[in-house]
C-alpha cells in the first residue's frame, strides 16, 4: 500500500487539506450565523428607534411647533399684562402722593 515515503507524504498532505477544508467550512458556518444574528439585532434596533421616534420625538416636535404658533399670542398677553402692571404702579404712586 505504501510503496515509498512519498506516498505517506501525499496521504498526510491530503489528510491535512481535508482538515483545513473542514475547518474553513465550520468557520464559514459560524460567520453566517454571526451575520444572521447581527441582522436580527439591527432589525430589532431599527424597530426600537422607529418606536422611540414615533412616541418621543414626534410629540416633542408637535409641542415645539405648537409653541411657535402660539408665541405671538403669548407675546401679546405679556404686553397686556405689562401694561396692567405699569398702570397699577402709576395708580399706586398717585395714591401715595
Amino acid at each position: 500500500m505504501f510503496a515509498t515515503t512519498k506516498d505517506i507524504l501525499n496521504i498526510a498532505l491530503a489528510g491535512g487539506f481535508i482538515l483545513v477544508v473542514i475547518f474553513l467550512c465550520v468557520m464559514i458556518l459560524y460567520i453566517v450565523l454571526i451575520l444572521r444574528d447581527i441582522n436580527k439585532i439591527t432589525s430589532h434596533t431599527k424597530d426600537t428607534v422607529k418606536k422611540v421616534n414615533e412616541y418621543i420625538v414626534h410629540p416633542f416636535k408637535f409641542i415645539y411647533y405648537f409653541g411657535e404658533t402660539l408665541k405671538p399670542v403669548y407675546e401679546i398677553i405679556q404686553e397686556k399684562i405689562q401694561e396692567k402692571v405699569d398702570e397699577y404702579k402709576k395708580d399706586k404712586k398717585k395714591k401715595n402722593k
